[in-house]
């Protein structure tokens, strides 16, 4: 989504960061198909992806972004008051990140992150619950640390594996 709103320089940094350069502008498109696959009713999985702009009531958004996030990102622009509400919106950005990823995402914004500066929060979040094709060994799991914002570090198991991938012909 950021992407899809930057224009010269940042546009071509993001696009060789992501590796996308030869196919820009089906980026978009793609992810919109991909989101389709994803959530497709019956899968062995659960998968919520929550995506959303969180724009300050004063800015005037380009409506051909605002359509092409809708279109392609399922993400909608809710109108907030950065400028004096910025820690009331804070809470409501967290309590609708916590309720699209069933409780498992919380304080995805960390106090002292917005202020009356801010004009506007992306907020991608993912929510997955699946099995995994081939199981973590139980003996493989060690303490590790896991960082949930910029500031706060969760102390937790950690379980990890090492494969190749074969590709699919």
């Amino acid at each position: 989504m950021v992407m899809l709103g930057a224009r010269g320089d940042t546009a071509t940094q993001i696009s060789e960061c992501l590796k996308t350069q030869d196919c820009r502008d089906d980026v978009h498109s793609q992810f919109d198909k991909l989101l389709g696959e994803l959530n497709k009713p019956g899968a062995p999985f659960a998968l919520s992806v929550a995506n959303r702009l969180f724009g300050d009531q004063s800015y005037q958004f380009l409506q051909e972004f605002l359509k092409q996030t809708r279109t392609n990102y399922k993400s909608e622009l809710e109108s907030v008051d950065f400028r004096t509400k910025y820690e009331k919106t804070r809470n409501e950005i967290n309590s609708w990140v916590e309720k699209q990823t069933q409780g498992k995402i919380k304080d995805i914004i960390a106090k002292g992150e917005l202020n009356n500066m801010t004009r506007l929060v992306l907020v991608n979040a993912i929510y997955f619950k699946g099995t995994w094709d081939e199981p973590f060994l139980k003996m493989s799991t060690y303490n590790g640390q896991f960082w949930l914002n910029k500031v706060k570090l969760k102390n937790l198991k950690v379980r990890q594996t090492q494969s190749l991938c074969k590709p699919q012909t």
